[in-house]
C-alpha cells in the first residue's frame, strides 16, 4: 500500500516539478526530480500512516465483521434446512401415525360394534314371527321400526369402517385409490360423480394413496351435506406434479367472511401439508366451490425409485 502510495506521489510531484521547471528555466530537470523522489521519500510513510491507515483499517475490520456475518448466515441456513427436513420427517410420520389409528378403530369398529348388531339383527329376525303371530298391529309397527333401525345402524358402522380401514390401497393405484373413494360416495348418497382425468403417472407412494383418498371422501362429503349441489366432478391432473380438485356447483361461499377452520377442513389441509402439499379453496356465492390438493413432484419420483 506504501508503494502505491508511493508512485502516486513521486507522478504528482514530478509533475509538478517539471511545470515549475518551466517557468524557472535555470532549475535542471534532474533537481526536479529529485525534488520531487525526495518528497515521495519523507512524504508517502507520513501520508499512509496519518490518512490511509485508518482508513485501510475500518476496511479490514469491515470486512471481517461482514465475512462473519455471513458465516453465521450460512450456519443459520444450515440449521434452518435441517430443521425443515425435520419437520417435514415429524409431519409425515404424524400422518402416518393418524392414517393408522384411523384403521384400527376401522378393524375395531368391524370387530366389535359391527358382529354385535349382527348378532340383535339376528335376533330380532327370531322374534318376528311371535311378534306377528300376537297380531297387534301397534306391536308390528314398533318392531319393524325397530328393525329398521338397528339394519340402518349396522350398514353405517359398516361404512364407517371400511371407510377407515383401507387395505385395498396397498395394491391401487393413485387413480384407482380415487376411483374407490368416490365409489364409496356414489353407493352411500346414491349420486353420480364423474372422474376426469388427464395425463399420466407411475408409481407413487402409499402416503399419497392414501391422502388422496381421504381428500376426495372429505372433500365429497362436504358438497353433499353443505353444498346443495346438484353436480359434482372429480379432476385429476397427472404429471411430474399431481393435482387432485373436487369441484361443485353449490350455493358456494364468500371465503373472506367465512371460517374455513372446521373439522373437515383442518382435517384435509394437515394430511396435504403433511406432504409438503398445497391446499387450495375457490368459493363464490351461488357459483359453487373448487377444492384443490396439489402435490410436488418430489413424491411421484419417490413413488418412481
Amino acid at each position: 500500500m506504501v508503494g502505491k502510495i508511493a508512485v502516486i506521489i513521486f507522478i504528482v510531484e514530478a509533475i509538478i516539478m517539471v511545470i515549475l521547471s518551466q517557468w524557472f528555466t535555470a532549475v535542471p530537470l534532474t533537481v526536479d526530480l529529485f525534488d520531487a523522489a525526495l518528497l515521495t521519500i519523507t512524504g508517502s510513510p507520513v501520508i499512509y500512516a496519518g490518512v490511509v491507515r485508518p482508513f485501510v483499517e475500518a476496511a479490514r475490520d469491515a470486512n471481517a465483521r461482514l465475512e462473519n456475518q455471513l458465516e453465521a448466515t450460512r450456519e443459520l441456513l444450515e440449521q434452518n434446512e435441517k430443521l425443515g427436513a425435520s419437520l417435514q420427517s415429524f409431519s409425515e410420520a404424524t400422518a402416518g401415525i393418524h392414517e393408522r389409528t384411523l384403521q384400527k378403530i376401522g378393524a375395531d369398529l368391524h370387530d366389535g360394534p359391527a358382529q354385535l348388531l349382527t348378532f340383535a339383527l339376528l335376533q330380532v329376525d327370531r322374534l318376528t314371527p311371535s311378534i306377528a303371530g300376537a297380531g297387534d298391529p301397534r306391536n308390528m309397527e314398533i318392531f319393524g321400526n325397530l328393525r329398521d333401525v338397528v339394519d340402518k345402524t349396522l350398514l353405517e358402522v359398516r361404512g364407517i369402517s371400511t371407510g377407515l380401514s383401507l387395505p385395498e390401497l396397498n395394491s391401487a393405484t393413485l387413480i384407482e385409490a380415487i376411483q374407490l373413494s368416490v365409489k364409496r360416495h356414489e353407493e352411500t348418497t346414491r349420486t353420480s360423480v364423474p372422474v376426469l382425468v388427464s395425463g399420466t403417472v407411475g408409481a407413487v407412494p402409499d402416503s399419497l394413496k392414501t391422502c388422496a383418498y381421504r381428500f376426495v371422501q372429505e372433500a365429497l362429503s362436504n358438497a353433499y351435506k353443505h353444498a346443495r349441489s346438484a353436480t359434482t366432478r372429480v379432476e385429476v391432473a397427472l404429471g411430474p406434479n399431481v393435482t387432485i380438485s373436487v369441484v361443485d356447483d353449490g350455493h358456494g361461499f364468500d371465503i373472506s367472511r367465512s371460517s374455513t377452520a372446521g373439522l373437515g377442513i383442518t382435517g384435509m389441509r394437515a394430511r396435504v401439508l403433511a406432504l409438503r402439499g398445497v391446499l387450495d379453496i375457490v368459493s363464490t356465492p351461488g357459483d359453487g366451490t373448487r377444492l384443490t390438493a396439489s402435490f410436488p413432484s418430489s413424491l411421484t419420483q419417490a413413488g418412481a425409485s
